[in-house]
């Protein structure tokens, strides 16, 4: 099995960034967090990733920060 590099490097320094504000998960963080996953998704299509990761934490920690 062939390791895969990271191909957009603006997207991937975008993912790591939202990455970095999940924890701990306050709803301001959660909101900036994600906006860094939307640029990611933005820049490469297999970023949505995050962006779910987002609202999975907002429901486990009783924050309602995103619209249905």
């Amino acid at each position: 099995m062939r390791k895969q590099y990271a191909q957009n490097f603006a997207a991937y320094d975008a993912f790591l960034r939202g990455r970095k504000l999940l924890s701990p998960p306050t709803t301001e963080r959660l909101v900036a967090a994600r906006q860094n996953f939307a640029r990611a998704a933005k820049l490469d299509p297999e970023g949505y990733a995050g962006i779910s990761l987002t609202h999975s934490l907002a429901v486990r920690h009783w924050q309602s920060v995103f619209p249905p």
